[in-house]
């Protein structure tokens, strides 16, 4: 009988301790394609559902076409990942990528393969990424893959794209990527999919959920990148 005694309070100490525990939240650091890179991907992404009778990207029309910086980051720290994020991007002026064609990486074996548009981004904006990984690991969990060369793309498909995959890679491989050089505007900071916190590069302030979502600010933001642009004497093929 004390043994068993024994044993039930070893077991009710774990089951205490483990309820004690805080569990951590998930968020993701990502910028958000607009213009005609947005509707390129979103666009392609759709044109890959219908060809091919596949969700993938396509599933929730709600999730803007995007390229992840850093992700999944567990903390219990919010107002230090916060911080630390707002702070390294008030250090940095605006930046750039461009579409570098596609890409696939995965493992058929563990069904998590992907395709998507390859991203090459600018020298400071892999800075930028650089300073907020070695920041962010002092306190946060960050994936595996953030430990490694980042390999930034926006996703096409992915999920149930197993069985397909070699059509609609040929598929993407015949088709012509344009070559868009689109700036980023922010970066956004989410909290179980949905918008914390945005830095905005030209209106060179935070931003919280409901002001980043204002259509009044985001014709701020465009407008002030026209300006820049037109300041610049910059053309081509850029937004």
């Amino acid at each position: 009988m004390e043994i068993i005694l024994n044993l039930n309070s070893v077991e009710i100490l774990k089951r205490l301790s483990s309820s004690l525990v805080k569990k951590t939240t998930d968020y993701l650091l990502e910028f958000r394609l607009s213009g005609s890179a947005r509707k390129y991907v979103k666009d392609i992404a759709f044109d890959v559902a219908r060809k091919f009778g596949v969700k993938g990207a396509a599933r929730n029309r709600v999730v803007p076409p995007h390229v992840t910086i850093i992700g999944p980051i567990k903390t219990n720290f919010e107002q230090k990942l916060i911080h630390e994020i707002i702070e390294t991007c008030m250090k940095h002026d605006l930046m750039t990528i461009k579409f570098s064609g596609f890409t696939s990486f995965g493992n058929w074996l563990l069904g998590n393969r992907v395709l998507a548009v390859k991203i090459k981004p600018s020298n400071e904006l892999e800075l930028l990424r650089s300073e907020l990984t070695e920041k962010l690991s002092g306190f946060c969990q960050l994936s595996k893959f953030d430990t490694r060369k980042w390999k930034p793309h926006a996703t096409i498909a992915f999920k149930d794209i197993d069985k397909k995959f070699g059509q609609i890679k040929a598929f993407l491989e015949n088709r012509n990527c344009p070559e868009i050089q689109h700036y980023v505007l922010r970066i956004t900071l989410l909290k179980n999919a949905r918008i914390l916190r945005e830095y905005d590069f030209l209106q060179h302030r935070t931003l919280n959920r409901d002001e980043a979502l204002n259509r009044e600010n985001k014709k701020m933001t465009i407008m002030l990148l026209k300006k820049r642009i037109a300041k610049r004497n910059i053309g081509g093929n850029s937004e």
